[in-house]
């Protein structure tokens, strides 16, 4: 083959290779560029290689050519969201306490009720292990009441010889401790009794109220008399024991401090022992018949 002709094809062969080299990188472009993202990120990078290629182009010649040629290698970045921990935290709602209002109205009828001298309508108002103190001046009244059936012995002992009771508000406070309301309240005291005759004072009222199956009931309840004045003596004031039979509880007895105790502790022994006597003088008595 003559040289002009190998020199020819080699010329041939070279612009085809280029030109297929050409093609193809533009058509991998272009498809590159074409192609929506999807999924993960994807970072493109593209590093160029050389090539060289050695033909002879004239006898006795050689001439390299080199091409550069862009190779693109592809990398997937995947990344991976960790949501943070939710802590969820249950706040238990406070309990039920009743509002001022409530209160006041509930005080309002408590106090109407021992003006009307309504025992029945007081005592629902306690709850069945209710406590009451009557302190101070309190009289033959005073002690601690243990109890609904308790409180309404007093109730029916305090208001059961009333004629007329009156109360007149000098203060009202209300507070909470937990989930108790308390009313504190301080009243004139005013009326007439069988036993007491005319009768006035000051009476520090405090009432602990709960919620109970959806009623204001009071738990505990104090009657602090400051001062207390009566007409009369004797009555409920002679033998303060009396109170304590009423409530249910045993009599305390102090015979060497008070006369009256000494008086009420021999009291049974006398009546046991004028029993003994009435029934020596029938025995004596029914043997003189007979004889």
């Amino acid at each position: 083959m003559a040289p002009d002709r190998m020199a020819g094809i080699a010329r041939t062969l070279l612009v085809g290779i280029v030109v297929a080299v050409i093609v193809v990188a533009a058509a991998g472009y272009i498809l590159a560029a074409r192609t929506p993202p999807s999924g993960p990120a994807t970072t493109v990078t593209r590093s160029p290689t050389q090539q060289t290629t050695t033909f002879a182009t004239q006898p006795g010649t050689v001439t390299e050519v080199t091409r550069t040629r862009t190779e693109t290698t592809v990398t997937t970045t995947t990344t991976v969201q960790t949501s943070p921990a939710v802590t969820t935290t249950q706040t238990t709602p406070a309990a039920n306490l009743p509002t001022e209002q409530q209160l006041r109205t509930f005080f309002n009828n408590y106090v109407a009720d021992v003006q009307r001298r309504d025992v029945l309508a007081i005592i629902d108002k306690y709850s069945q292990d209710a406590v009451a103190y009557w302190t101070g001046q309190a009289a033959g009244l005073k002690g601690t009441y243990k109890g609904q059936g308790n409180i309404r012995i007093l109730y029916i002992a305090a208001l059961g010889t009333a004629k007329t009771i009156t109360l007149k508000e000098e203060s009202f406070t209300t507070r909470y401790e937990g989930d108790v309301a308390v009313i504190e309240s301080v009243q004139a005291i005013s009326g007439n009794s069988d036993v007491l005759g005319n009768f006035d004072g000051r009476v520090k009222i405090t009432l602990k109220v709960k919620l109970l199956g959806g009623q204001l009931k009071i738990v505990e309840e104090t009657w602090d008399y400051l001062t207390f004045n009566y007409e009369k003596t004797g009555g409920a004031t002679t033998f303060p024991q009396w109170a304590d039979i009423k409530a249910g509880r045993p009599v305390a007895l102090e015979p060497t401090k008070d006369f009256k105790d000494l008086v009420w502790a021999v009291s049974s022994f006398f009546a046991y022992g004028l029993f003994a006597f009435a029934a020596v003088t029938a025995v004596i008595a029914i043997r003189r018949f007979v004889r």
